[in-house]
């Protein structure tokens, strides 16, 4: 199976979305890009992207669900050095 190609786009403040191209299914992969040693110390910070499908669901590199939200037609949640793949429900 071959794994999708990502259009990669950089938004303010170095938090990089990755969104699969070709894609039927909604999913965006976001983290922010920090130094990998000291980056796991540094709080969270405040991400929203257009979302105009069907409410997210949001888990981590990690595997634990994290929150997110959508309102007015964007999804917002925090983000930290983890990155976080969101999906439409």
């Amino acid at each position: 199976m071959k794994a999708p190609s990502c259009a990669t786009v950089t938004p303010p403040r170095k938090r990089s979305p990755c969104w699969p191209s070709g894609s039927t299914v909604p999913l965006l992969v976001v983290w922010e890009q920090r130094d990998a040693f000291d980056g796991e110390d540094e709080p969270p910070v405040a991400f929203d992207w257009p979302w105009p499908a069907a409410p997210p669901v949001a888990v981590d590199a990690l595997g634990q669900a994290q929150p997110a939200e959508v309102l007015d037609g964007r999804v917002k949640l925090s983000v930290s050095l983890t990155p976080v793949f969101i999906a439409a429900d």
